[in-house]
């Protein structure tokens, strides 16, 4: 096991980007960089114990900041859909910018995405203490030292108010999970609804299209969203549709355009957010993606209520090696709150009290046969 920090890259004007380096002990790594406290490498072994690159992303600091993707990052403070760009809280009504449409998507400039971040390596003991200070029962052992970032979003930034003191921790675990754990405390009543989205292909970060990966999802419903792709309150049952994946199956169903699914049309694909059978309390397996190809399964845990199925249907930029990343080409399984959740009471609520401190935990646990 090995922990390492080194320099990744420098900005045009100069600034260095960490790069923090955690190796288990059978040789499988992942990487994050200070810059949208992304994951930027995740090698894991196949069936034939040779390590691969799943982790979509780019060689360089500048195709980072210049992509709209958001490949491997923290996303926040307000992951995915907010109709209109506008809500209110305790009467008080804030605008955010339209970066969608009508819409506001991810939040815009000066979020966690796209920020830089302070980070540092820490040991197995902190790793720990910083997962139970979460107050959330989960099964994992930490078996590395963690990748601590932290980082202090200012009030106001894109409309949203409250100073958010931000922490993100990245370890391994004994089985195989790569822990994402997220913290937040705000000075004002505000929103908190971060991601992670990272872009997976099980065959290899330059292997294409991921239609043949069989895909799992421990949900019977879907978020039924209106064709600007805004949840509109309402529910689709997942049995009968091409949603449903309670068996695993080819992720190819969710790829194809023939269908006559308006929820999948108006995305050119899948990315919508499925309704998980998970309490806020408790970290749960919530669904996985397996390649007969090379033999590898990743299982999604966490104790987020929902999760976004995003088959990459807008990807269209050159990555690492300069290879050219098509559309269906990755997987995001993106554990959340539910998009629009601040207009909608009965979905969970992503707002946060002024000094309350919020936790939450992905995990994304690899293994291969």
């Amino acid at each position: 096991m090995s922990a390492e920090k080194k320099i990744f890259d420098t900005t045009k004007d100069g600034k260095a980007v960490d790069e923090f380096v955690i190796t288990r002990s059978n040789g499988e790594s992942f990487s994050i960089l200070t810059y949208g406290a992304l994951i930027h490498t995740l090698n894991v072994l196949d069936k034939d114990g040779n390590l691969g690159d799943v982790m979509l992303g780019f060689d360089t600091i500048e195709e980072y900041m210049a992509s709209g993707s958001g490949h491997g990052s923290v996303i926040g403070r307000t992951a995915n859909r907010i109709k209109g760009g506008a809500f209110e809280i305790d009467g008080v009504k804030y605008q955010m910018p339209k970066n969608e449409g009508d819409n506001n998507l991810h939040g815009g400039a000066g979020n966690f995405q796209n920020s830089f971040w302070t980070g540092e390596i820490v040991s197995k003991e902190e790793a720990e203490a910083f997962l139970g200070s979460l107050n959330i029962q989960n099964d994992f052992t930490v078996e590395t030292e963690g990748v601590l970032l932290s980082f202090m979003l200012a009030d106001g930034v894109c409309g949203v108010p409250g100073n958010m003191d931000m922490k993100v921790l990245y370890t391994w675990a004994t089985d195989g999970t790569l822990v994402i754990s997220y913290k937040a405390k705000s000075d004002k009543k505000t929103i908190f609804a971060p991601t992670n989205h990272s872009y997976f292909n099980l065959d290899g970060q330059a292997a294409g299209r991921i239609g043949e990966q069989l895909l799992w999802i421990d949900a019977d419903q879907v978020t039924e969203k209106d064709m600007d792709n805004v949840p509109n309150g309402k529910f689709i049952d997942v049995a009968g549709t091409e949603f449903d994946f309670r068996t695993p199956c080819a992720t190819e169903k969710v790829l194809v355009l023939t269908s006559d699914n308006p929820q999948l049309n108006c995305s050119k694909g899948a990315d919508s957010n499925y309704v998980l059978k998970t309490s806020l309390d408790k970290v749960s397996l919530v669904a996985s993606v397996e390649s007969l190809k090379t033999g590898r399964k990743m299982e999604v845990l966490t104790n987020f209520p929902g999760v976004q199925l995003y088959c990459a249907c807008n990807l269209d930029e050159d990555g690492k090696g300069g290879i050219h990343y098509n559309p269906y080409e990755a997987i995001c399984l993106e554990t959340q709150m539910f998009p629009d959740a601040i207009h909608h009471e009965h979905f969970a609520s992503a707002v946060i009290d002024k000094d309350e401190e919020k936790g939450y935990i992905c995990g994304y646990r690899f293994s291969a046969k």
